[in-house]
């Protein structure tokens, strides 16, 4: 359930704000501010494993925003 809300776009924006970038193109997340992402509240039964492995299938098939859509489809 909580790695499905980590797909959604609305935690998807907190973690492009918090990455550190660096020359050559590498980003760089401290431990501490990854500790400090608010985490969206979910439909408890929504199906949430499905949802995670349709929304990881698309991510790895480089379909990004797609992802984000089904994870956000578990969002209240």
């Amino acid at each position: 359930m909580w790695a499905l809300a980590f797909l959604s776009s609305e935690t998807r924006r907190q973690i492009r704000r918090i990455g550190r970038r660096y020359p050559d193109g590498l980003i760089k997340y401290e431990p501490g501010r990854i500790g400090r992402i608010l985490l969206p509240r979910l439909i408890t039964d929504a199906g949430h494993k499905s949802l995670y492995e349709k929304a990881v299938a698309a991510l790895l098939a480089g379909k990004r925003g797609f992802s984000g859509e089904i994870a956000d489809s578990a969002l209240r």
